[in-house]
């Protein structure tokens, strides 16, 4: 019923169109039984002469309600679905990074590809189990006027099979959806499969240990899941076919005895079930379908709700980021991250920096909390304690967009679009041509009209043309997350020496995380994160050297 909800929810005046629709043509349903029953019945009854032309208006109108059902119904459908869609996405996109983070993106990309996929599925069989309906229906109260008694008895054998056919459907259900969620699980087992490939690879333990402890269990849970459920749909699909044959069995050993010497009785209703026979059919294949798209319906409700629950607040501030930006001030940010696991805990602060035009250096071990801090500089992360200022406006939940706007990032986990999205005009085609001869790119790759030609390049290339896409950006703040770590010393020589000093220039205020302590003295200033704290300037040997020895850092 949700699915039905869902159509009404859009617009109850065309379900209630396409419905009507329905029981009309299940009402010419029943006027073409009668048709046809005058037509091979005696002559005599002086009506003969006008039953071709009855018949013909009778299936003409058949034709136009049946469509009056399926086609405003396949319209709503497709935009419930183009709704319900988007809003996933949006949902996605006001969600806070962290628990996006959080629950995956296997299960985002499950919920988006895979029950999104099937909830179109369960929606495009509406219109064909509403007709199906209406026909059996109409073909029933066609079947009263005949004889009750038999209608009586018909429906008795209809409900108990339906009875039996819905129990087993529903137990097939529950298992399907174990299946279901067992699936993200798998799902994320795959892509550690693909990307993680050569790790497996050169490591027979880790790669045995993954098949055995994780793969396979997971896909073993799934496949007996399936199984049990899949079995119960057939089960399911035999009760049905089963009800059919007891039809047969009532219309060749008791409905004769409930109407003896009565021929015509028995001949329509024979024509009932005939007519009965392919709609039920319907019902029974596309039930399945139906339920599977309410499973899908309801998990996607049940992420929809979560994400809501971790919705970032709504921006009020509608105002274009600032050209320029003169300082920005962390004073005494605190954050903490607790994963699923106890020992999964992080902390990071209390962070009092100032940033000003000019090069910054972020340094420190592995897990000492740089991705975070800067996460927490651009505003993807927000602070447990402390504030944020810019230019001497502090940072809230209302204007939290805006501030984000000011910066460009490039992270170690960057994403490249095939288009220079939100960037206009043949001039930004000319402007990325000259980055991507400076980059040594254009021999790799064309851009025309804002399309890229390609993003299959290796690392190194990947990020120069992420940097290219910064440069376009023309942010006043730029943050770069271990962007020269996977650059020939050619290229670091081009991104510290020539790159970096060009932003200055141009009065950017730069942050760079980085290990490459060669090329500290370009900096403006420099400061190092050891176990989530910030040491800064002449200090960073020194604590390297008191550090105590064996202490691992904090993971993050």
């Amino acid at each position: 019923m949700k699915l039905i909800f869902l159509l009404l929810k859009d617009s109850k005046k065309t379900v209630i169109f396409a419905s009507l629709c329905g029981a009309l043509s299940g009402a010419c349903t029943a006027l073409l039984l009668s048709l046809i029953q005058q037509a091979i019945a005696p002559a005599g009854s002086g009506q003969g002469q006008h039953l071709p032309l009855k018949f013909a208006a009778v299936c003409a109108l058949f034709l136009a309600t049946t469509l009056g059902s399926h086609i405003p119904l396949l319209y709503l459908s497709e935009g419930a679905i183009l709704k319900l869609r988007m809003h996933l996405v949006k949902s996605m996109l006001k969600g806070r990074l962290r628990y996006l983070e959080e629950i995956g993106g296997h299960r985002l990309y499950a919920a988006l590809a895979g029950d999104v996929g099937s909830i179109t599925d369960g929606l495009s069989v509406i219109p064909a189990i509403l007709i199906s309906t209406v026909i059996i229906l109409g073909c029933l109260i066609y079947l009263g006027f005949v004889s009750w008694k038999a209608l009586v008895a018909l429906v008795v054998f209809i409900l108990f099979a339906m009875a039996l056919f819905v129990a087993a459907n529903a137990r097939a259900m529950g298992r399907l959806t174990k299946a279901r969620d067992v699936g993200d699980v798998l799902f994320k087992h795959f892509r550690a499969v693909s990307e993680g490939a050569k790790e497996l690879k050169l490591h027979a333990p880790r790669r045995r240990a993954f098949l055995d402890t994780m793969l396979l269990p997971t896909a073993d849970s799934y496949r007996r899941n399936r199984i049990v459920g899949l079995a119960g749909l057939e089960t399911a699909n035999a009760i049905a076919n089963l009800g059919y044959f007891a039809v047969i069995g009532f219309l060749i050993f008791l409905l004769p005895a409930l109407h003896a010497g009565d021929k015509s009785v028995l001949a329509s209703a024979v024509l009932v079930f005939v007519f009965m026979l392919a709609p039920l059919t319907t019902l029974g294949n596309h039930f399945h379908t139906f339920s599977q798209a309410n499973v899908a319906l309801r998990s996607i409700e049940k992420l929809g709700v979560a994400l809501e629950e971790h919705e970032a607040a709504e921006d009020l501030d509608v105002r274009p980021p600032a050209k320029t930006v003169d300082r920005v001030v962390l004073a005494g940010i605190d954050y903490t991250y607790t994963g699923r696991n106890v020992d999964e805990r992080f902390s990071l602060g209390p962070i009092d920096l100032e940033l000003r035009p000019g090069i910054l250096f972020i340094t420190g071990g592995n897990g000492s909390g740089k991705s975070t801090l800067g996460k927490l500089l651009v505003g993807l992360y927000e602070p447990d304690r402390g504030s944020i200022r810019l230019d001497g406006q502090e940072v809230t939940e209302a204007n939290r967009e805006w501030y984000r706007q000011h910066f460009t990032a490039i992270f170690g986990d960057f994403y490249l679009f095939e288009r220079l999205l939100g960037i206009d005009g043949d001039a930004g085609d000319e402007r990325a041509r000259r980055y991507l001869a400076e980059l040594h790119l254009e021999e790799k790759l064309t851009i025309e009209k804002g399309e890229l030609s390609t993003t299959d390049l290796s690392t190194g290339q990947r990020k120069r043309l992420a940097l290219l896409v910064a440069y376009m950006e023309d942010r006043p703040i730029y943050l770069f997350d271990e962007w020269a770590a996977d650059q020939d010393p050619q290229f670091k020589e081009i991104f510290y020496r020539e790159l970096l000093p060009d932003l200055k220039s141009r009065q950017k205020i730069v942050v760079v995380i980085t290990h490459d302590d060669r090329y500290f003295p370009l900096a403006d200033r420099v400061i190092k994160l050891a176990d989530g704290e910030l040491v800064e300037g002449a200090q960073l040997e020194l604590a390297a050297a008191t550090r105590p020895a064996g202490r691992e850092p904090r993971r993050h």
